[in-house]
């Protein structure tokens, strides 16, 4: 895949990784404000402030987060998946910053530390893509006129609804671990 930059020069993009550095080695230390456990087909949302630090893990098994992103103040600012992947790669890791939508275009989480292995398995495969989208009821009804009430669209549909967003503000998603 064809970046809009080289990847070994920073240019205007560019951030102080020694910050974020320090950050990942504080994390230890640190106190924990909040967890969840996300039941199997089910989703979950949470208001994150700036510059706190999240910690996203598979407890059991082979998993996958669908991940979206809003800005707390301005919902209409949100993950821009396809503006990422131009920006960072298809897969991303540590020191890889997820991009919000226009007319913003600044970054909304910086990772700062990933367990897993960033080289392709031997069969080719590498996590934390944004190449795939969530899937969906609609699409299953189009395929085959079969109707799902629990898909990723769904279960982050459900997730949003107290903070007053719908399925219409549900985005294309960081395939966590996948």
């Amino acid at each position: 895949m064809r970046l809009y930059r080289d990847p070994d020069v920073p240019g205007r993009i560019g951030f102080d990784r020694e910050l974020y550095k320090r950050v990942a080695e504080a994390v230890p230390k640190s106190r924990r404000t909040h967890e969840h456990v996300v039941p199997i087909r089910s989703g979950y949302a949470w208001p994150v402030k700036a510059g706190s630090v999240v910690r996203i893990v598979t407890v059991e098994g082979p998993q996958v987060c669908d991940l979206n992103l809003w800005n707390l103040d301005n919902p209409r600012e949100r993950f821009w998946a396809a503006r990422t992947r131009q920006l960072q790669g298809a897969h991303v890791t540590t020191f890889d910053r997820l991009w919000s939508c226009l007319p913003y275009l600044r970054p909304m989480v910086t990772i700062t530390n990933d367990t897993l292995p960033t080289e392709p398995t031997a069969h080719g495969g590498r996590c934390h893509d944004l190449l795939g989208s969530r899937c969906d009821p609609y699409l299953y009804k189009m395929l085959d006129d079969r109707d799902y009430n629990v898909t990723c669209h769904n279960n982050l549909s459900r997730a949003i609804a107290p903070y007053h967003l719908t399925e219409l503000d549900v985005h294309d998603v960081l395939n966590v671990f996948q």
